[in-house]
């Protein structure tokens, strides 16, 4: 059972990484101003993701918890945070743009 409880996680894990755009090369696209409109969707689907990222870093509760607390979960929770007004606009922009 133990094993099976294990599973679960990484799977979730798996799948998460998946989705996961690469963020340094939009990053470095944004920074030369050269980023396209995929680029900025996919800024705002690793922004979407991120709260399920947090979640599944929460759930570890081995011996490097205090670890992945303060190297990844925090940092994650401030980056939510400005992300929060990102998603938000995006959401704004497709709703305006079905209702039209």
């Amino acid at each position: 059972v133990a094993v099976l409880l294990k599973a679960a996680p990484r799977h979730h894990a798996h799948c998460l990484l998946q989705k996961l755009p690469d963020v340094e090369r939009i990053a470095a696209k944004l920074q030369r101003k050269s980023a396209s409109l995929g680029d900025i969707v996919q800024v705002v689907r690793f922004a979407q993701l991120l709260p399920s990222i947090i979640s599944l870093l929460k759930s570890y509760d081995g011996k490097h918890a205090g670890m992945l607390q303060a190297q990844f979960i925090e940092p994650f929770e401030e980056l939510g945070d400005h992300f929060g007004k990102l998603i938000q606009m995006a959401e704004e922009v497709r709703t305006s743009h079905c209702a039209a």
